[in-house]
């Protein structure tokens, strides 16, 4: 992420997390910080108006959270602004991992993608299954046209070649362009696999 490395580059390493913050163009003033003994790190307060926050700071404040700084904002409407952009760098990030992993293992350019208008989604997810080996609707489970859920392994005491499969599986889920297409994805426990049926 270059606003990520932009920013580590401009840190020194004992800068605190109020100087962090600071970094980002948010006045010293209006940044409260405290010591958690639990997390063993320290947490952040930032008082400024959402209304005043620009988009490079957000952008970097993003950047600081990404990197596993914690803080909150005491304005509701700066928090407002600020959780969407979170959530679409953790999607952006956790897209980016998946795609290395396959890429690692050789199958990102065997990734299908997914067209509504030529399959439905529970035949793409038996295709993403075929990709990582695993037999078809073991892995994954379509309970509706725009949801797709992982199974997970009723054993976790997995040896290396299923915690492979399932590494593969939850790679090409979150590499592919579900969510381009609209499409949730989310977990299901043991007890529900014998729930609710695909719809084809």
């Amino acid at each position: 992420m270059l606003a990520f490395s932009l920013l580590l580059a401009m840190l020194a390493p004992d800068d605190g997390l109020a100087d962090q913050i600071a970094h980002c163009g948010i006045a010293r003033d209006q940044i409260t910080t405290r010591y958690e003994d639990m997390l063993q790190d320290e947490t952040a307060t930032i008082a400024t108006p959402g209304p005043a926050l620009t988009a490079p700071q957000l952008k970097c404040l993003v950047a600081l959270t990404m990197s596993g700084r914690i803080f909150a904002f005491t304005d509701p409407a700066a928090q407002a602004r600020f959780d969407p952009l979170l959530r679409a760098s953790g999607r952006q990030a956790a897209q980016r991992e998946a795609r290395q992993w396959l890429a690692d293992h050789g199958l990102l350019g065997k990734l299908p993608a997914y067209d509504p208008a030529r399959q439905s989604l529970a035949d793409f997810g038996v295709s993403l299954e075929a990709l990582c080996g695993i037999p078809p609707g073991t892995r994954l489970r379509a309970f509706n046209a725009d949801t797709l859920s992982f199974i997970p392994p009723a054993n976790l005491d997995l040896d290396d070649a299923s915690v492979t499969a399932f590494s593969c599986i939850v790679s090409a889920t979150m590499g592919s362009n579900l969510e381009e297409r609209g499409v949730t994805v989310g977990f299901i426990g043991n007890e529900q696999a014998g729930g609710p049926q695909p719809n084809p």
